[in-house]
């Protein structure tokens, strides 16, 4: 990337802007650590009328607190944010883990962010209500186009299609960096497809990171993974090529020998009940005794099957979470894996976990379970230990953690820091929600209903329900995919609609007796279909 942009060379920055007191774009090295980039859209119609996002945008609820927009006393309805990483914060308040200090351990690797669960990011949300300070760094989904955390392809990896977007650990030592300034590395992703959130760049600098050393006692350096389909897509080989970093990271950095594409339960069990053993408030210094559950949310796309995971064998990895047993057979869920990487005899581990389904599917009859998704992260961040000072005796994984996650973790006793090691400083207590979710279930689903009649002659209705406002297409294709006819392409409400077909073409012709596919986009970004029939 060239700086300043060649065609910002001898400009001013825009709007009477300056950075650290500089003005042009050729007095800026890079814009700063911890700098922020905010941006909104207007549009105003020709009577006047103005909205302040577009409803084909999914919302991205990134801001914690909006700001008011420029020139105006209009709080600002969204705002995406570009930050400069590490992040830079305001010094903490006094009687917290975070006094004084400006910086965080923890980067949210969040490559769900085109799919979140009505738009809020779930491991975002979670951290705020246990008031956790994370830095956030956001993935395109599986596209292949090495323009994620680890960059672009490695030379010879793709003939042809080598991505002009960022250097990889290869041209760029951006693994140092990151085992710098991160110990603790969260991965949540939501991928429907082959493809993996983390591809080939991205897995090696991963694996490498986790696997860098700390110094003696320099404390754990821990990383957790959730996604339907995030094991099985590392675990596989999408379209024939080798991807030897991303199974790597599956088997050496989380202990996953093998993925299957489902659990054994059949498809009409939508909903199943998972017993997590290392969320359970009662786990640590080992896993804990099974009696704490939740559902997860199987009809989204649905039926969505997960991933069975197996472990690698050895006492390193363990199962942390089952399925329901079904057929006589429990799948497992999670795995949590512990291991010794620096080659030093200290306290200090490397720590993974990893789940075979998203952690913004932990939700029931349309209710996002905020409170458990804190509970996963908080067993997960309170069981990976600061620098040690050579008084304790023992690593655990999990480790005992206070019962009341959100409370003031630098005063809360139970955490067995002179036995496991002390706590990263990761917490304000004067931020901790209650996990109330912010967010009210939508009144209405998506949904595409069956054409009635169908087969049909001369005409049909085709039912659909969108769950938010926004921008939606219903199209028709024939049986070779090429497009027939455009029924809806437009803005519409929350609630239930009709599309209607008369056979007729794009073009202004009639269609032939045959079978025809009809497609739905919601405003969201998913996608459903089903097909009819004309007799003529």
């Amino acid at each position: 990337m060239n700086w300043p942009p060649r065609d910002k060379i001898g400009f001013s920055l825009p709007g009477g802007f300056s950075v650290t007191g500089k003005t042009l774009y050729s007095q800026l090295n890079f814009l700063p650590r911890g700098a922020k980039i905010q941006y909104y859209f207007k549009a105003v119609d020709i009577n006047g009328g103005r909205t302040y996002q577009f409803s084909s945008d999914a919302l991205a609820r990134e801001v914690e607190d909006l700001p008011t927009l420029p020139s105006s006393a209009i709080k600002a309805l969204d705002i995406l944010q570009f930050d400069v990483l590490p992040g830079v914060y305001a010094p903490g308040p006094a009687g917290t883990q975070l006094f004084g200090r400006t910086n965080t351990p923890i980067l949210n690797v969040d490559a769900a962010y085109t799919a979140w669960n009505y738009q809020v990011d779930p491991v975002s949300q979670a951290l705020r209500a246990l008031g956790v300070r994370a830095d956030r760094y956001r993935l395109l989904q599986g596209t292949e186009q090495g323009g994620n955390i680890g960059g672009h392809e490695f030379a010879g990896d793709r003939p042809g299609r080598l991505a002009n977007y960022f250097p990889n650990m290869d041209e760029y030592p951006i693994r140092d960096s990151l085992a710098t300034w991160y110990r603790i590395v969260i991965g949540s992703t939501h991928k429907r497809g082959s493809f993996s959130a983390f591809e080939e760049t991205d897995s090696k600098l991963l694996k490498q990171w986790w696997e860098s050393p700390t110094g003696t006692d320099g404390g754990d350096r821990c990383i957790l993974l959730t996604g339907s389909d995030a094991f099985n897509a590392l675990n596989a080989a999408p379209l024939g090529v080798p991807h030897p970093n991303e199974n790597a990271l599956a088997i050496s950095t989380f202990g996953i020998a093998l993925v299957a594409d489902q659990w054994n339960g059949t498809g009409t069990v939508r909903n199943p009940v998972i017993k997590d053993l290392f969320a359970d408030p009662a786990a640590g210094p080992g896993l804990g005794v099974g009696t704490y559950t939740y559902p997860l949310d199987g009809d989204c796309p649905g039926p969505d099957r997960f991933d069975a995971l197996t472990k690698t064998g050895g006492t390193d990895s363990q199962n942390s979470a089952t399925y329901p047993t079904f057929a006589s057979v429990t799948n497992v869920a999670a795995v949590c894996n512990m291991t010794e990487r620096d080659a030093l005899t200290d306290h200090d581990r490397n720590k993974s976990l990893g789940y075979g389904f998203s952690i913004q599917q932990i939700r029931t009859n349309g209710m996002n379970l905020v409170d458990v998704r804190a509970q996963i992260l908080y067993k997960f961040l309170t069981s990976c230990r600061g620098a040690r000072s050579g008084a304790d005796t023992a690593s655990c994984w999990p480790c005992p953690a206070d019962a009341n996650k959100y409370s003031n973790w630098a005063t809360s006793p139970g955490f067995g820091a002179g036995t496991y090691g002390p706590l990263y400083l990761i917490q304000d207590a004067t931020r901790v929600t209650t996990a109330i979710d912010p967010t009210p279930p939508p009144a209405f689903i998506n949904a595409l209903l069956q054409n009635r009649p169908n087969p049909f002659n001369p005409e049909t209705v085709i039912p659909f329900s969108v769950a938010t406002p926004g921008k939606v297409s219903v199209r028709v294709f024939d049986v070779r995919g090429r497009l027939v006819r455009t029924l809806v392409d437009g803005w519409r409400p929350a609630g239930v609609h009709v599309a209607r077909w008369n056979g007729e073409t794009d073009s202004g012709g009639k269609s032939a007796s045959g079978v025809y596919f009809y497609m739905i986009t919601y405003p969201d970004g998913q996608l459903s279909s089903k097909k009819m029939t004309i007799l003529r």
